[in-house]
């Protein structure tokens, strides 16, 4: 299964066989199964995630790799439950696309799945999936939009330059979505860490110098941690919708700013689907012009002085080539 965008951006879903998987029963009857081994070769046409040409680029990437998991989710049903930086690519348009779909499954197919098998990458993993260390969990959609968010801090917190000190990230990469422990039944925990990370919006303490991703982030990191946070009780509910019922309409959102409950409710509605997150990324790729130009991943920077330096080696060595013909 692969995703694609049309030229006028509409999401696109094709579905791939080869050969025949089914025989007709012969002479009326069954045929003995005859097993036949099919390879399916793949070539999604992209460059990692973490070879971005600017912020930009990476959150468009990030945007369109979720528009995927939205389309299919909300059209036939399957979740990707895999999400991490390695299965977003960025083609040579700078658009993304969502790959590795093997640990895809329906809704109806996906049932509780144990602890030894959870889906995904422990860094990108949800904070729900990473600290469920005694009971089966079955994975979400809100499990996998907040590994998109772990993907947008991570990817910025490795590639993007900062003034942050380099021991410093290191530390905050490391405990943060690296950090894990073996419970006394054998089975691997965390996340606490990273839930302090999101519940302290503590990404916007990283001075990116670009305040359109910095508020993304805060802003995807406020909504998500509702999903640890205490709720309120049913009296502080009741109070908060009879302040809605009684305060003129063009107040109401100002009631829900400053009420817990108010906050609360409308942060966990949001969850309720994928709507609100796709139309957040959107309005965050709105504005180009408040974009930094030339933020490139230090991975890129990597890979281009490696590709000049080898460059000028295989200059050297054609240039002494032909010198030896040269000679009489």
């Amino acid at each position: 299964m692969s995703f694609n965008l049309t030229a006028d951006g509409t999401p696109k879903i094709s579905l791939s066989f080869a050969g025949t998987w089914v025989e007709e029963p012969q002479n009326g009857e069954e045929a003995r199964p005859s097993p036949q081994h099919y390879r399916m070769f793949v070539d999604d046409g992209g460059r990692g995630l973490a070879t971005f040409n600017s912020s930009y680029e990476m959150v468009t990437a990030v945007r369109d790799a979720f528009k995927a998991m939205k389309t299919v989710y909300e059209e036939i049903g399957v979740l990707h439950r895999r999400i991490c930086s390695r299965n977003i690519s960025i083609s040579h348009c700078g658009r993304g696309a969502l790959v590795d779909w093997d640990f895809a499954g329906t809704n109806d197919s996906l049932g509780v799945t144990p602890l030894d098998e959870r889906h995904g990458t422990w860094q990108f993993m949800s904070i729900r999936q990473s600290e469920a260390t005694d009971i089966p969990i079955a994975n979400t959609l809100q499990d996998d939009m907040e590994s998109f968010l772990h993907v947008l801090n991570l990817v910025s917190l490795r590639y993007l330059p900062s003034n942050g000190s380099p021991g410093r990230l290191k530390s905050m990469v490391e405990n943060t979505f690296n950090k894990r422990y073996t419970t006394h039944t054998g089975k691997m925990g965390g996340g606490h860490v990273k839930e302090m990370f999101l519940a302290s919006k503590m990404i916007r303490h990283v001075d990116f110098k670009n305040p359109p991703l910095i508020s993304l982030l805060v802003d995807l990191a406020s909504v998500l941690a509702v999903r640890y946070q205490e709720p309120p009780s049913d009296q502080q509910i009741q109070k908060y919708k009879e302040c809605c019922t009684k305060a003129p309409a063009e107040t109401i959102d100002d009631w829900e700013g400053a009420l817990v409950a108010g906050k609360y409710l409308r942060r966990r509605d949001r969850l309720n689907d994928a709507t609100w997150m796709l139309q957040r990324l959107n309005e965050a790729l709105a504005g180009r012009t408040n974009w930094p130009v030339g933020d490139k991943s230090s991975q890129l920077k990597r890979l281009e002085r490696k590709h000049k330096a080898r460059k000028h080696r295989n200059h050297e060595h054609l240039n002494g080539a032909r010198e030896v013909l040269e000679k009489p």
